[in-house]
């Protein structure tokens, strides 16, 4: 073969390469293609539907068929036994049929004459599926997520001690639940890629309690330590409100150990704006109407059950005249600002106070580390004071007449012993207090005046 003629081998086979494309190319096309409405060509299929020779209308038309029934899969988000199912449609999904269809139409038509051509080879041999293209509103979805999420939410719940009568037990602390929104979404949208039809395991997060049975059981508080009650007039309406009000302040309140409790701090100040009601209270050692009254008998029945728990106490002082509602020596007067009453917790674990007021009681309760022993208290009258009677002339009542304007009542000296008694013997004896009560003078008015007034 000579030089010339082996040059044009290479170039005789493009041409005749080219020639056969060509002839493939306009073999492939179907007579509509040339038309104002192209067709699309053989061998193309949207999910497996085929779609070949139809017109782009035609195509889509078939195509919807599919999508409806398509929007008509649910997915169940699933939690615990719970089952919460929507369908593609309710979950904001949908197919983009007209860009499927055109995808469809462009194919082996579109791009260079090369990838045209190449797109028309493919399509003899083995023909093309189009996939499914799957749209959705993020925030839709993420939105219905949501909603979901007020159905599976849960608090936690903090371990708190529970108390009925003079027991105590701690009720644990119970985890809670968060939806993981995005998670959740994440799980649906691949399903929704993958066209599943089933199940999605909604996510969630533990939310922990703030306080945990290992916190409540640190604090020792296991049992009761000691309690008292008082009695009050139920019909001395502002004095009950005033005493409830009070013990509402001190109801819970918890004395770590090595605290100093404050009345004052804890009550805080009685006043009109914070709700106490005026009522008889003592000053200058007689009885005035004033805002509070009746705080000094939660002060006093405190008193009592403090010393019943054996606890130190840092501050108290009796009031300037007897009370009733306690035995002699055993009141404590508050003022707020002025005159506090103060205990230390000295053991090793918390203290926690408990009141209660009902009907005509109010009694108050101290549960912690109840100590094994028992304490006894005795009121001793060291003297009794006798009262004075004081005679005043009144020209206001007529002559030879009297008017008793104070009844007189004796004062006393007392005495408060406490015994400590463990296993029924006694390891501790000693005065707690010593209070003078002074008397009151009976006062009687003696007329001076004229007769007849």
């Amino acid at each position: 073969m000579k030089h010339g003629e082996s040059c044009c081998w290479p170039v005789l086979a493009a041409v005749g390469l080219l020639v056969l494309l060509l002839t493939l190319y306009l073999s492939f096309g179907s007579p509509g293609w040339a038309a104002s409405e192209p067709v699309i060509l053989e061998g193309i299929k949207i999910d497996g539907l085929d779609v070949g020779g139809l017109t782009g209308a035609e195509a889509e038309e078939k195509l919807q068929r599919q999508i409806r029934e398509l929007e008509k899969v649910r997915i169940s988000l699933l939690f615990r036994d719970r089952e919460f199912s929507f369908t593609y449609k309710e979950l904001g999904v949908s197919v983009p049929a007209a860009k499927l269809i055109q995808k469809a139409l462009d194919y082996g038509r579109a791009g260079s004459l090369w990838q045209q051509l190449w797109q028309r080879w493919r399509l003899r041999r083995k023909g093309v599926n189009f996939p499914l293209l799957f749209e959705w509103d993020q925030s839709r979805l993420t939105g219905l997520v949501r909603e979901l999420a007020t159905e599976i939410n849960a608090s936690p719940e903090d371990a708190h001690f529970h108390f009925s009568g003079d027991m105590v037990e701690i009720i644990p602390q119970k985890l809670g639940r968060k939806l993981d929104v995005s998670r959740t979404v994440s799980d649906i949208t691949r399903v929704i890629l993958l066209k599943g039809r089933g199940y999605v395991r909604v996510s969630t997060h533990p939310v922990f309690p703030r306080v945990t049975t290992a916190d409540l059981r640190q604090k020792g508080i296991t049992g009761l330590m000691a309690k008292y009650t008082t009695l009050f007039n139920p019909y001395n309406k502002p004095r009950v409100a005033n005493i409830k009000l009070a013990a509402v302040q001190l109801d819970n309140v918890e004395i770590a150990p090595g605290e100093t409790f404050s009345f004052n701090e804890t009550v805080g100040p009685r006043t009109r704006q914070r709700g106490f009601q005026e009522a008889l209270i003592i000053v200058d050692n007689e009885f005035r109407s004033g805002v509070g009254g009746g705080v000094c008998q939660v002060s006093s029945t405190l008193y009592n059950a403090v010393l019943r728990a054996n606890l130190p106490v840092a501050e108290r002082q009796r009031h300037s005249l007897l009370v009733t509602y306690v035995p002699l020596g055993l009141d404590a007067t508050v003022s707020y600002g002025h005159i506090d009453f103060k205990f230390i917790n000295n053991t090793d674990s918390h203290i926690m106070i408990k009141t209660e007021v009902t009907g005509d009681r109010l009694t108050i309760k101290l549960f912690g580390s109840p100590r094994p022993v028992r304490v006894e208290l005795k009121s001793v009258v060291e003297r009794i004071i006798p009262y004075e009677t004081v005679v005043m002339e009144d020209d206001g009542i007529p002559a030879g007449k009297t008017f008793l304007e104070q009844k007189g009542k004796e004062g006393y000296q007392v005495r408060v012993e406490k015994r400590i008694i463990q296993e029924g013997k006694v390891v501790s004896h000693e005065v707690v207090s010593r209070d003078r009560y002074p008397a009151v003078n009976e006062i009687v008015r003696v007329g001076t005046g004229k007769p007849g007034l």
